[in-house]
């Protein structure tokens, strides 16, 4: 489970035994089928299968009882199937080994210690990708046909502001064999035929604090 949230493009599904998951990375495994057996019975294993079963809602499955054998097991992982190109998705990165997300690599944040947050919607029709960062300052967007309509310009929006006009990203084959080899997600079964490098993103502004007022003030 702790390489799953790192990696969840590389599942179609995931039997969760005890919590040893926690933490915002939770949030990587919304996409994915999760058959949880029972093996852990500690406060944090509890809090920590709550948090899952929020991400991942309807596909979150509580195995209980002696009909979850390793037979039953390898059967319901039969039946799941991977979601190559989740959309919308929300992805984050407290570490190296999570920058990639199922749409894009994370290369720059504002401060490493702290979690990264990728989420992504798009709508080819209205030709434009929607994205919110959080301490992200750069990162590549891979792109394919189900993202945007890639015979028309797109714009690219960032924290609501119109980040690149009219990005023209045309089909690749050298691209997309440059992703199976050597990019990461490394799944030949994922298709980009083209990416976009997004940089220079500004920081979230500090919450400013509320001047203090003599309540004798008009």
């Amino acid at each position: 489970s702790k390489f799953a949230v790192g990696a969840a493009w590389r599942f179609s599904g995931l039997v969760l035994r005890g919590g040893a998951v926690e933490g915002p990375v939770i949030q990587n495994l919304a996409a994915l089928p999760i058959l949880a057996l029972p093996g852990g019975a500690s406060d944090a294993a509890k809090k920590a299968h709550a948090e899952i079963k929020a991400a991942v809602g309807d596909k979150y499955v509580v195995g209980e009882g002696e009909a979850w054998t390793s037979e039953t097991q390898a059967q319901w992982l039969a039946g799941c199937s991977r979601d190559r190109y989740v959309l919308p998705s929300k992805w984050v990165a407290t570490r190296p080994a999570h920058q990639f997300g199922y749409w894009f690599f994370i290369s720059r944040t504002f401060d490493p210690t702290k979690p990264a947050t990728l989420s992504i919607s798009s709508d080819p029709k209205k030709k434009r990708v929607d994205l919110v960062a959080e301490n992200v300052e750069e990162f590549t967007l891979y792109v394919n046909d189900l993202l945007v309509d890639m015979d028309k310009p797109f714009d690219i929006y960032v924290n609501g502001e119109k980040k690149m006009e009219g990005v023209v990203s045309e089909r690749s084959a050298a691209q997309l064999l440059e992703h199976l080899k050597t990019a990461a997600p490394v799944d030949p079964g994922a298709v980009f035929t083209a990416r976009v490098e997004v940089a220079d993103i500004k920081a979230a502004e500090p919450e400013e604090e509320e001047e203090k007022k003599d309540p004798e003030d008009k």
